[in-house]
């Protein structure tokens, strides 16, 4: 029936962060979470660099922090350190704790992504010539066109999806920045 409330000087606390469900370049975006005790945080955007920090005051409870996302990359990783004010139980008291949590989200591609449009007939019979007519909008530039035909009866049959190259040019990358601390 006893807490041990000793500090934990290797152990930090965790932070659960609460991040949109995606970032847009240019779009402000908030990061939520819950302050266990007063001190300051270390905000920072991070993928394979540190792209923003901010050290921000808090007090216990909610804390919100806003950032714009410059730049693309297809996801982006917010990470948070709040550092407890050490004389925040008595000013003879020195009781050190510190707190870390780290999230992430994609970026929406909107600047790799065009509209593509095509004409073409729902089925035709084997032999015969596929016509297809490409519109494509909302890009700069020329724009070259890979066209598969993929038969959804073989695909039902092997349980085959058809397969999204979205998600595969903007799939996640790992955390590239390392987070470490010296005494």
């Amino acid at each position: 029936d006893t807490v041990d409330e000793t500090p934990r000087p290797l152990r930090p606390g965790s932070l659960d962060l609460t991040l949109p469900s995606e970032f847009r370049v240019g779009q402000r975006a908030s990061v939520r979470f819950e302050a266990p005790y007063a001190g300051r945080v270390l905000m920072t955007v991070e993928t394979d660099r540190v792209l923003q920090s901010r050290w921000l005051t808090v007090d216990a409870g909610p804390v919100e922090w806003s950032f714009t996302p410059n730049s693309f990359s297809p996801n982006l990783y917010v990470s948070a350190l709040l550092l407890k004010d050490p004389h925040l139980d008595s000013a003879e008291s020195f009781t050190p704790a510190r707190a870390f949590g780290v999230g992430s989200a994609a970026v929406r591609p909107e600047a790799y992504v065009q509209t593509v449009e095509l004409d073409a007939p729902s089925e035709i019979l084997p032999g015969e010539i596929l016509e297809v007519g490409i519109r494509v909008s909302g890009g700069e530039g020329p724009t070259w066109v890979t066209l598969a035909a993929v038969d959804p009866g073989i695909l039902s049959l092997t349980g085959f999806e058809d397969p999204d190259p979205l998600a595969t040019l903007f799939a996640p990358r790992a955390l590239a920045v390392e987070s470490f601390e010296r005494s």
